[in-house]
């Protein structure tokens, strides 16, 4: 009843895309990521109802704010089945109780071709039907070189992660086009495009989402695109950091064999323990590490023994340009 007299007070009342059953649904379809013989796609399936067209409404009347409320309040739908097209195969995939479907196919017969592919999620469950989203990109990436693998927030994003109430301020109050870059930063990454890095992989633990403000303001600010890593609230616990991105790198260098890593991140949280970490387990893997201090910690604190520290990358655009080539003849 309630929703109904707000749905009649918003002017919604004749809306006609969401059918009784609830059985409209988007699909957020995310950049996949990809070897020659070997790739990842991932994305969610969300429910669209009477609900959602009103939090639609009152987002446009709320702004931000209500943008932010908006995207946290997703209704997951379960057990769909979808279909995923890629390089001229279709692939089968479930949502779980998450609305979160995930697809890994190794060994591939014939190769794919490196660089980025379309690819397209339809749906296979009767009566559901898919009315928006469902199209995306494949980055698919040589098997030798250099990746580059960032954080987001406080080593590209101004977000200011360690002032918790100027932090709230920017999520609540900020879009992303209206986001704030770390100085220097799309210069700094452009230029390890054009250095030869075999591509970019962005890893944060904003909740899954939070997907399309994240990949927004990378493309805003002109940041080289690459696959996003978010956290599925459902599956990785949200204030648990270290080991959430730690996991998530093992992955990273277990798909990518013959790549070399240049992780670039902030001293806001953990990321120079977990880095050199990393390199302490993966001693035969080439690991490269740049950190942004955001802390003011002096650079021969400890925590940076042998890092690669910046206050941010003004003072040098080819920081990790250089990095990359250094990575690159090891």
């Amino acid at each position: 009843m309630r929703t109904a007299l707000v749905v009649t007070l918003l002017g919604l009342s004749g809306a006609s895309v969401l059918a009784d059953d609830g059985a409209a649904v988007e699909v957020q379809l995310r950049d996949g990521l990809a070897t020659p013989t070997h790739f990842h796609v991932s994305g969610r399936v969300l429910r669209l109802d009477r609900r959602a067209l009103v939090r639609e409404k009152l987002t446009r009347m709320l702004g931000q704010p209500g943008r932010m409320l908006d995207a946290m309040d997703t209704d997951d739908a379960e057990s769909i089945h979808v279909r995923i097209a890629v390089d001229g195969t279709t692939y089968s995939a479930t949502t779980d109780d998450d609305g979160t479907f995930d697809l890994d196919v190794e060994g591939l017969r014939t190769a794919l071709p490196v660089g980025v592919l379309p690819i397209k999620v339809t749906l296979a469950s009767p009566g559901v039907v898919l009315q928006r989203g469902g199209e995306g990109v494949l980055h698919v990436f040589a098997e030798r070189g250099v990746l580059v693998v960032s954080d987001v927030d406080d080593t590209i994003v101004q977000t200011f992660v360690t002032e918790k109430r100027r932090a709230v301020k920017q999520v609540l109050t900020k879009g992303e086009d209206t986001l704030d870059a770390v100085p220097g930063a799309p210069a700094a990454y452009q230029h390890a495009r054009a250095a030869g890095a075999a591509g970019f992989v962005y890893l944060s633990g904003s909740p899954q989402n939070l997907y399309p403000r994240v990949h927004g303001y990378l493309a805003h600010l002109q940041i080289p695109a690459g696959p996003l890593l978010l956290k599925n609230v459902g599956g990785d616990e949200l204030l648990v950091q270290r080991a959430y991105k730690t996991q998530r790198l093992v992955w990273l260098l277990t798909m990518f064999p013959r790549l070399g890593l240049l992780l670039v991140g902030d001293d806001g949280e953990k990321d120079p323990e977990i880095y050199t970490e990393l390199q302490r387990r993966f001693p035969a893997r080439r690991i490269g590490i740049v950190i942004r201090n955001t802390t003011g910690a002096a650079v021969t604190s400890p925590r940076f023994a042998g890092l690669m520290v910046v206050p941010d990358y003004t003072a040098d655009p080819m920081v990790l340009a250089s990095q990359v080539q250094i990575l690159s003849t090891q």
